[in-house]
C-alpha cells in the first residue's frame, strides 16, 4: 500500500517538527540556566567569601607588622601592646578557622598553599611572641639595645 503524503499530514509533520525544536530549545535553555546557577552559587558561596577571608588575613598580617614595630619602638605601655596580643591569640585563630572551612571547596594545590601560609604565619607569631617577651620589661635605654639584639639575632 502506498503512503499518501497529503496536506493534512504535511501540516501535522510541520507542527511536529516545530514542537520538537521548541522543546529542544527549552531543554537547552534549562540546562544552560542550571549550569549558570551552579557557577553563580560557587562564586557567591565559595570564591567571594574566600577572597574576602584571604584579604582579611592579609590585613591581619599587616596589622601585626605595624603593632610589633610599635611594640619595639614604644618602651612604655601603650594601647598597641594589648591589641597585638589580641591579634595573635584571638583574631588569627578565628580567621584561620574561617579560611580552613572555606578551603574544603578549594582544589588541592590551593589548600597546600593555604597550609604553607598558615605555617609561615605560625612561625611569624612565634617570632612576634619572642620579641614581645624579650622587650616586655626593660627600661627605655635597655630597650634600644635589646631591639638591636633581637633584630640582629634573626
Amino acid at each position: 500500500m502506498k503512503f499518501r503524503f497529503t496536506i493534512g499530514r504535511k501540516i501535522l509533520l510541520g507542527f511536529g517538527i516545530l514542537i520538537f525544536l521548541v522543546l529542544l530549545a527549552f531543554s537547552l535553555t534549562l540546562i544552560t540556566i542550571r549550569k549558570s546557577r551552579e557557577i553563580n552559587d560557587k562564586y557567591t558561596k565559595l570564591y567571594n567569601p574566600s577572597v574576602a577571608a584571604l584579604q582579611d588575613m592579609d590585613g591581619l598580617i599587616l596589622k601585626s607588622n605595624v603593632l610589633i614595630n610599635n611594640w619595639i619602638a614604644t618602651p612604655a605601655a601603650s594601647e598597641d601592646k594589648p591589641r597585638l596580643k589580641l591579634t595573635i591569640s584571638d583574631d588569627y585563630p578565628s580567621q584561620k578557622k574561617v579560611i580552613q572551612d572555606l578551603a574544603v571547596g578549594w582544589n588541592d594545590s590551593d589548600r597546600v598553599m593555604a597550609d604553607s601560609i598558615f605555617y609561615d604565619c605560625d612561625a611569624l607569631w612565634l617570632l612576634d611572641k619572642r620579641v614581645m617577651d624579650d622587650l616586655s620589661d626593660v627600661s627605655p635605654i635597655e630597650n634600644k639595645k635589646n631591639c638591636l639584639i633581637v633584630v640582629n639575632s634573626d
